[in-house]
């Protein structure tokens, strides 16, 4: 059993890896052995020369996770512009930019128990008017 799900684990990775999407390995805790399964997991989907690099110190790639998260999730818009007059025909113009901003919760995605998958909900009614 535990070999059929490794297997099929593989196979969403390399699913993944043709898709673009990269496969990282972070480590919470200092005594994770990756040997165990998750370096041939990632050797399998992206290659061995990027293996080192995806099983890289757990610290920087919290801190390297951390910076893509909020690099993407923040979308720079102006919330006004300041123009500064230097003469009749300068000016320079500065954009006002809000830092901090509430983000709104994620939708919830339901997934499917043994295989992960989001589950597709539908409605079917019928009439229950016996006959």
């Amino acid at each position: 059993m535990i070999e059929g799900e490794q297997q099929r684990a593989l196979d969403r990775a390399n699913d993944l890896c043709g898709l673009n999407i990269t496969l990282e390995i972070l480590p919470l805790t200092s005594n994770f052995d990756v040997n165990l399964f998750y370096k041939d997991l990632v050797v399998a989907a992206m290659g061995e020369d990027y293996a080192e690099q995806a099983l890289g110190t757990s610290a920087q790639q919290i801190e390297d996770l951390l910076m893509r998260v909020c690099r993407f999730s923040h979308k720079k818009r102006s919330q006004g512009r300041l123009l500064l007059y230097l003469g009749p025909k300068l000016a320079i113009g500065i954009g006002v930019y809000s830092m901090l901003r509430r983000r709104p919760m994620p939708k919830r995605l339901w997934l499917e128990k043994k295989t992960n998958l989001p589950v597709k909900s539908s409605v079917h009614n019928f009439n229950a008017v016996s006959v």
